[in-house]
Protein backbone atom coordinates (compact mmCIF):
# COMPACT_ATOMS: atom_id res chain seq x y z
CA UNK A 1 0.00 0.00 0.00
CA UNK A 2 1.17 3.50 -0.72
CA UNK A 3 0.51 4.60 2.83
CA UNK A 4 2.83 1.85 4.00
CA UNK A 5 5.56 2.92 1.57
CA UNK A 6 5.36 6.45 2.96
CA UNK A 7 5.25 4.98 6.44
CA UNK A 8 8.44 3.09 5.68
CA UNK A 9 10.24 6.39 5.11
CA UNK A 10 9.14 7.48 8.59
CA UNK A 11 10.20 4.18 10.16
CA UNK A 12 13.68 4.40 8.65
CA UNK A 13 14.22 7.67 10.50
CA UNK A 14 13.55 6.05 13.89
CA UNK A 15 16.81 5.61 15.78
CA UNK A 16 15.48 3.57 18.70
CA UNK A 17 17.03 0.20 19.53
CA UNK A 18 14.72 -2.75 18.80
CA UNK A 19 11.78 -0.56 17.71
CA UNK A 20 11.01 -3.24 15.15
CA UNK A 21 10.44 -5.72 17.98
CA UNK A 22 7.73 -3.54 19.48
CA UNK A 23 6.15 -2.77 16.13
CA UNK A 24 6.03 -6.45 15.23
CA UNK A 25 3.79 -6.98 18.22
CA UNK A 26 0.88 -5.15 16.61
CA UNK A 27 1.12 -6.75 13.18
CA UNK A 28 -1.54 -9.40 12.76
CA UNK A 29 -0.66 -12.77 11.26
CA UNK A 30 -2.39 -12.85 7.89
CA UNK A 31 -3.06 -16.55 8.32
CA UNK A 32 -4.39 -16.37 11.86
CA UNK A 33 -7.92 -17.51 12.55
CA UNK A 34 -10.45 -14.66 12.54
CA UNK A 35 -7.94 -12.27 10.94
CA UNK A 36 -9.44 -8.96 9.76
CA UNK A 37 -10.30 -8.52 6.12
CA UNK A 38 -7.87 -6.64 3.88
CA UNK A 39 -8.69 -2.93 3.61
CA UNK A 40 -10.50 -1.62 0.55
CA UNK A 41 -8.15 0.81 -1.21
CA UNK A 42 -9.08 3.18 -4.03
CA UNK A 43 -6.39 5.10 -5.93
CA UNK A 44 -8.28 8.03 -7.39
CA UNK A 45 -5.87 8.64 -10.25
CA UNK A 46 -6.16 5.05 -11.48
CA UNK A 47 -8.81 3.39 -13.62
CA UNK A 48 -10.42 1.73 -10.62
CA UNK A 49 -11.10 5.15 -9.08
CA UNK A 50 -14.63 5.04 -10.44
CA UNK A 51 -14.94 1.26 -10.67
CA UNK A 52 -15.55 -1.71 -8.40
CA UNK A 53 -13.15 -0.73 -5.57
CA UNK A 54 -14.78 2.69 -5.26
CA UNK A 55 -18.27 1.15 -5.24
CA UNK A 56 -17.13 -1.39 -2.64
CA UNK A 57 -15.72 1.35 -0.40
CA UNK A 58 -18.93 3.40 -0.58
CA UNK A 59 -20.98 0.26 0.10
CA UNK A 60 -18.80 -0.51 3.09
CA UNK A 61 -19.41 3.00 4.45
CA UNK A 62 -23.14 2.53 3.95
CA UNK A 63 -23.02 -0.81 5.76
CA UNK A 64 -21.04 0.56 8.71
CA UNK A 65 -22.82 3.91 8.89
CA UNK A 66 -19.51 5.56 9.76
CA UNK A 67 -16.26 4.29 8.31
CA UNK A 68 -12.77 5.32 9.39
CA UNK A 69 -10.68 6.07 6.31
CA UNK A 70 -7.15 7.19 5.47
CA UNK A 71 -7.00 9.82 2.75
CA UNK A 72 -3.97 10.41 0.53
CA UNK A 73 -3.25 14.10 -0.16
CA UNK A 74 -1.70 15.29 -3.42
CA UNK A 75 1.52 16.67 -1.98
CA UNK A 76 5.14 15.74 -2.63
CA UNK A 77 7.26 15.92 0.50
CA UNK A 78 11.00 15.78 0.96
CA UNK A 79 12.60 13.80 3.77
CA UNK A 80 12.85 16.29 6.61
CA UNK A 81 16.37 15.09 7.41
CA UNK A 82 17.49 16.64 4.11
CA UNK A 83 15.90 20.01 4.93
CA UNK A 84 16.99 22.96 7.01
CA UNK A 85 14.71 23.59 10.02
CA UNK A 86 13.01 26.53 8.29
CA UNK A 87 12.40 24.43 5.17
CA UNK A 88 10.94 21.58 7.21
CA UNK A 89 8.65 24.02 8.99
CA UNK A 90 7.48 25.49 5.69
CA UNK A 91 6.86 22.02 4.27
CA UNK A 92 4.72 21.07 7.26
CA UNK A 93 2.74 24.28 6.89
CA UNK A 94 2.13 23.54 3.22
CA UNK A 95 0.99 20.01 4.05
CA UNK A 96 -1.35 21.27 6.77
CA UNK A 97 -2.92 23.77 4.34
CA UNK A 98 -3.52 20.99 1.81
CA UNK A 99 -5.03 18.71 4.44
CA UNK A 100 -7.32 21.49 5.66
CA UNK A 101 -8.42 22.31 2.12
CA UNK A 102 -9.55 18.72 1.56
CA UNK A 103 -11.39 18.68 4.89
CA UNK A 104 -13.15 21.95 4.11
CA UNK A 105 -14.57 20.32 0.99
CA UNK A 106 -16.38 17.83 3.24
CA UNK A 107 -17.91 20.60 5.39
CA UNK A 108 -21.41 19.87 6.57
CA UNK A 109 -20.96 16.12 6.15
CA UNK A 110 -20.59 15.43 9.86
CA UNK A 111 -16.92 14.47 9.69
CA UNK A 112 -15.42 13.49 13.06
CA UNK A 113 -12.24 11.96 14.43
CA UNK A 114 -9.88 13.92 12.17
CA UNK A 115 -6.19 12.98 12.38
CA UNK A 116 -3.67 15.15 10.53
CA UNK A 117 -0.23 13.68 10.02
CA UNK A 118 2.83 15.91 10.22
CA UNK A 119 5.35 14.15 8.01
CA UNK A 120 3.41 12.14 5.41
CA UNK A 121 0.75 13.38 2.94
CA UNK A 122 -2.25 11.69 4.51
CA UNK A 123 -5.13 12.43 6.86
CA UNK A 124 -7.59 10.13 8.62
CA UNK A 125 -11.22 10.70 9.53
CA UNK A 126 -14.56 9.10 10.29
CA UNK A 127 -16.74 9.39 7.18
CA UNK A 128 -20.21 8.43 6.05
CA UNK A 129 -20.91 7.19 2.51
CA UNK A 130 -21.58 10.68 1.15
CA UNK A 131 -18.27 11.93 2.51
CA UNK A 132 -16.42 8.98 0.98
CA UNK A 133 -17.95 9.87 -2.39
CA UNK A 134 -16.86 13.50 -2.01
CA UNK A 135 -13.32 12.42 -1.20
CA UNK A 136 -13.15 10.08 -4.18
CA UNK A 137 -14.22 12.93 -6.47
CA UNK A 138 -11.76 15.48 -5.04
CA UNK A 139 -8.80 16.08 -7.43
CA UNK A 140 -6.59 16.87 -4.42
CA UNK A 141 -7.07 13.33 -3.10
CA UNK A 142 -4.78 10.55 -4.37
CA UNK A 143 -6.30 7.63 -2.48
CA UNK A 144 -8.97 6.64 0.02
CA UNK A 145 -8.66 3.45 2.01
CA UNK A 146 -10.52 1.82 4.85
CA UNK A 147 -8.63 2.11 8.14
CA UNK A 148 -9.09 -1.49 9.26
CA UNK A 149 -8.50 -2.12 13.00
CA UNK A 150 -6.33 -5.14 13.78
CA UNK A 151 -5.73 -7.11 16.99
CA UNK A 152 -2.42 -7.45 18.84
CA UNK A 153 -0.32 -10.41 17.78
CA UNK A 154 3.22 -11.55 18.53
CA UNK A 155 4.21 -14.62 16.57
CA UNK A 156 7.98 -14.41 16.99
CA UNK A 157 10.36 -11.89 18.49
CA UNK A 158 13.50 -13.03 20.33
CA UNK A 159 14.53 -15.79 17.86
CA UNK A 160 13.74 -13.54 14.89
CA UNK A 161 16.23 -10.85 15.92
CA UNK A 162 18.77 -13.37 17.32
CA UNK A 163 18.59 -11.79 20.77
CA UNK A 164 20.33 -14.70 22.48
CA UNK A 165 23.43 -14.21 20.34
CA UNK A 166 23.37 -10.45 21.00
CA UNK A 167 23.20 -11.03 24.76
CA UNK A 168 26.03 -13.54 24.61
CA UNK A 169 28.12 -10.95 22.76
CA UNK A 170 27.58 -8.50 25.63
CA UNK A 171 25.02 -6.16 24.07
CA UNK A 172 22.52 -4.97 26.71
CA UNK A 173 21.00 -1.85 25.13
CA UNK A 174 22.32 0.42 27.87
CA UNK A 175 21.90 4.05 26.93
CA UNK A 176 19.26 3.29 24.29
CA UNK A 177 15.48 3.75 24.20
CA UNK A 178 12.98 1.26 22.80
CA UNK A 179 9.63 2.35 21.38
CA UNK A 180 6.72 0.15 22.46
CA UNK A 181 3.66 0.88 20.29
CA UNK A 182 1.09 -1.42 21.83
CA UNK A 183 -1.68 -1.48 24.48
CA UNK A 184 0.35 0.52 27.01
CA UNK A 185 2.75 -0.53 29.75
CA UNK A 186 2.21 -1.08 33.47
CA UNK A 187 4.88 1.18 34.96
CA UNK A 188 4.58 -0.52 38.37
CA UNK A 189 5.44 -3.97 37.01
CA UNK A 190 8.65 -5.37 38.56
CA UNK A 191 10.24 -5.69 35.11
CA UNK A 192 10.29 -1.88 34.82
CA UNK A 193 11.60 -0.92 38.24
CA UNK A 194 14.08 1.94 38.41
CA UNK A 195 12.38 4.39 36.06
CA UNK A 196 12.55 2.38 32.86
CA UNK A 197 9.63 4.23 31.25
CA UNK A 198 11.28 7.30 29.75
CA UNK A 199 8.27 8.83 28.00
CA UNK A 200 4.67 7.99 27.23
CA UNK A 201 1.82 8.91 24.92
CA UNK A 202 -1.53 7.67 23.64
CA UNK A 203 -3.24 7.73 20.23
CA UNK A 204 -6.66 6.12 20.09
CA UNK A 205 -9.86 6.59 18.07
CA UNK A 206 -13.54 6.90 18.82
CA UNK A 207 -15.64 5.87 15.82
CA UNK A 208 -19.38 6.26 16.53
CA UNK A 209 -21.09 2.90 17.12
CA UNK A 210 -17.83 1.02 16.65
CA UNK A 211 -14.87 1.97 18.86
CA UNK A 212 -13.97 4.10 21.86
CA UNK A 213 -10.70 5.88 22.61
CA UNK A 214 -8.63 4.45 25.45
CA UNK A 215 -6.65 7.67 25.99
CA UNK A 216 -7.22 9.54 29.28
CA UNK A 217 -10.63 11.20 29.27
CA UNK A 218 -11.50 9.62 25.93
CA UNK A 219 -9.24 12.07 24.07
CA UNK A 220 -7.90 11.20 20.62
CA UNK A 221 -4.34 11.74 21.83
CA UNK A 222 -2.40 12.56 24.97
CA UNK A 223 1.20 12.93 26.09
CA UNK A 224 0.34 13.53 29.75
CA UNK A 225 1.89 11.53 32.56
CA UNK A 226 0.08 8.20 32.66
CA UNK A 227 -1.09 8.35 29.04
CA UNK A 228 1.03 5.34 28.10
CA UNK A 229 -0.16 3.12 30.94
CA UNK A 230 -1.81 -0.13 29.91
CA UNK A 231 -5.55 -0.13 29.31
CA UNK A 232 -7.83 -1.91 31.78
CA UNK A 233 -6.98 -5.61 32.04
CA UNK A 234 -10.70 -6.42 31.93
CA UNK A 235 -10.58 -5.57 28.22
CA UNK A 236 -9.33 -8.55 26.25
CA UNK A 237 -5.79 -7.88 24.99
CA UNK A 238 -4.82 -5.07 27.35
CA UNK A 239 -2.09 -7.17 28.94
CA UNK A 240 -0.24 -7.32 25.61
CA UNK A 241 1.81 -4.12 25.79
CA UNK A 242 3.24 -4.91 29.21
CA UNK A 243 4.19 -8.37 27.98
CA UNK A 244 5.95 -7.01 24.89
CA UNK A 245 7.72 -4.27 26.85
CA UNK A 246 8.99 -6.90 29.29
CA UNK A 247 10.47 -8.86 26.39
CA UNK A 248 12.05 -5.71 24.97
CA UNK A 249 13.54 -3.93 27.99
CA UNK A 250 12.40 -5.70 31.15
CA UNK A 251 14.86 -6.71 33.83
CA UNK A 252 14.68 -8.41 37.22
CA UNK A 253 17.18 -10.55 39.11
CA UNK A 254 15.84 -13.68 37.43
CA UNK A 255 14.41 -12.44 34.11
CA UNK A 256 16.07 -10.34 31.42
CA UNK A 257 14.63 -8.71 28.32
CA UNK A 258 16.35 -8.30 24.97
CA UNK A 259 17.66 -4.79 25.72
CA UNK A 260 17.72 -5.20 29.48
CA UNK A 261 19.75 -2.03 30.01
CA UNK A 262 17.51 0.18 27.84
CA UNK A 263 14.53 2.34 28.73
CA UNK A 264 11.17 2.45 26.96
CA UNK A 265 8.86 4.94 25.29
CA UNK A 266 5.39 3.56 26.06
CA UNK A 267 2.80 4.52 23.43
CA UNK A 268 -0.75 3.19 23.70
CA UNK A 269 -2.23 2.91 20.17
CA UNK A 270 -5.26 0.67 20.68
CA UNK A 271 -8.99 1.39 20.90
CA UNK A 272 -11.83 -0.43 22.64
CA UNK A 273 -14.41 -2.47 20.70
CA UNK A 274 -17.55 -3.93 22.27
CA UNK A 275 -19.29 -5.80 19.45
CA UNK A 276 -18.73 -9.49 18.82
CA UNK A 277 -18.35 -8.84 15.09
CA UNK A 278 -15.61 -6.23 15.70
CA UNK A 279 -13.82 -8.61 18.07
CA UNK A 280 -13.97 -11.36 15.40
CA UNK A 281 -16.37 -13.23 17.68
CA UNK A 282 -13.80 -13.49 20.45
CA UNK A 283 -14.21 -12.23 24.04
CA UNK A 284 -15.67 -8.74 24.39
CA UNK A 285 -14.74 -6.03 25.02
CA UNK A 286 -11.49 -6.25 23.07
CA UNK A 287 -8.76 -4.01 21.69
CA UNK A 288 -7.87 -3.29 18.08
CA UNK A 289 -5.53 -0.70 16.57
CA UNK A 290 -6.17 1.55 13.60
CA UNK A 291 -3.31 2.19 11.18
CA UNK A 292 -3.85 5.93 11.64
CA UNK A 293 -3.21 5.68 15.38
CA UNK A 294 0.03 3.76 15.21
CA UNK A 295 1.28 6.03 12.40
CA UNK A 296 0.75 8.98 14.77
CA UNK A 297 2.70 7.00 17.35
CA UNK A 298 5.49 6.49 14.84
CA UNK A 299 5.60 10.19 14.09
CA UNK A 300 6.15 10.84 17.78
CA UNK A 301 8.83 8.17 17.99
CA UNK A 302 10.66 9.69 15.00
CA UNK A 303 11.58 12.58 17.29
CA UNK A 304 14.15 10.31 18.93
CA UNK A 305 16.38 10.52 15.85
CA UNK A 306 19.87 11.93 16.56
CA UNK A 307 19.00 15.20 14.85
CA UNK A 308 16.39 15.89 17.53
CA UNK A 309 17.58 18.24 20.28
CA UNK A 310 15.82 16.37 23.08
CA UNK A 311 14.11 13.12 22.03
CA UNK A 312 12.01 12.76 25.17
CA UNK A 313 11.19 16.37 25.92
CA UNK A 314 7.90 16.65 24.00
Amino acid sequence: MRVHRKLGECVRRIACLSAALALAAIVTDAHAQNAPAAPIIVYTGAAEGTGAPAAALVARANERGVLRVIVGIRETLANEESLAPAQAKAQRARLRASQQAVLEATAGAGVTGVTLFDTIPFAALNADAATVQRLLADPRVTSVQEDVPVPPSLLQSVPLIKADQAAAAGFSGTGQVVAILDTGVSKTHPMFAGGKIASEACYSSTVPNHSKSLCPGGAASSTAVGSGVNCAVGINGCYHGTHVASIAVGSTASRKGVARGARAIAIQVFSRFDKLSDCFFGPTPCVRTYTSDYVKGLERVSRCAPRSRSPLST
